[in-house]
């Protein structure tokens, strides 16, 4: 099976506009998600799924320029802009990443992928994972079209269909996946929404990376539990709530 991972990227966040493209130890923070993907076991293809709105040019030359492939879609209809960029890869199974998380460990994504092959199921989903997992959804490729076949709610869409395939898991072969419960127990926000997390990746990014080897996000912890007023600094930072109704993984777009 053919698995691809989808990374939402857009320039006009409306916390931390541009964020994809602010630097990281002197890469912008887009191709750190992408190379940590590379550094994946089970995912065969990258796409960088972005909009069709002028203000995604400098991230789609940066693309071209590096060599990552990309798709542009819907800017407002994300579920859409997936299955368009799930169809240009030829997918068999998908693995939706955000760009918000730049250390997002691609060990949970292996496992569900895997899962998903194996067991033949069309969804993985965990409702408890903290913040280090957050930004990741697999499911098979054909479940992704049918959510875009069957979701009419703009609010889903906008969210890639998962709130609706976590609310109606029970229509689908579903597996709940919970991530290692030795990472989970720690409750550092390792996800970029606002200036004071990307100030507080930055500072990981500066002390952690060497250029070609993604960080082990067992180093991130080490690293923050040795410098708790670091850990702190992002800590007043709110998640974006989708709607009360939502059980999903990921609420960033």
């Amino acid at each position: 099976m053919r698995k691809v991972a989808l990374i939402q990227a857009r320039m006009d966040s409306s916390r931390l506009p541009g964020k994809v493209m602010l630097p990281l130890a002197g890469k912008a923070s887009v191709l750190h998600v992408v190379e940590r993907l590379q550094h994946a076991n089970n995912i065969d293809h990258i796409v960088v799924a972005t909009a069709e709105h002028a203000s995604n040019d400098q991230l789609v030359a940066l693309c071209q320029r590096e060599g990552v492939d990309c798709y542009r879609g819907s800017l407002p209809d994300v579920l859409q802009r997936l299955a368009g960029a799930a169809r240009h890869a030829n997918a068999e199974v998908i693995a939706r990443v955000t760009c918000d998380c730049p250390l997002i460990e691609t060990d949970f994504i292996d496992q569900r992928l895997a899962i998903i092959e194996k067991e033949s199921c069309e969804l993985t989903y965990c409702l408890t994972a903290g913040m280090i997992f957050a930004g990741a959804s697999v499911m098979t490729a054909e479940l992704l079209y049918r959510l875009d076949r069957e979701i009419t709610d703009a609010s889903d869409r906008e969210h890639g269909g998962l709130p609706y395939a976590c609310r109606n898991r029970h229509l689908f072969n579903a597996k709940e996946v919970l991530p290692y419960a030795a990472l989970n127990a720690y409750n550092f926000r390792l996800t970029v929404d606002e200036l004071a997390d990307y100030e507080l990746v930055s500072a990981i990014y500066d002390e952690l990376y060497k250029p070609g080897r993604p960080i082990p996000i067992w180093n991130v912890i080490r690293y923050l539990e040795a410098r708790p007023e670091l850990s702190a600094h992002n800590r007043h930072v709110q998640q974006t709530k989708v709607n009360d109704r939502s059980l999903m993984e990921s609420p960033t777009r």
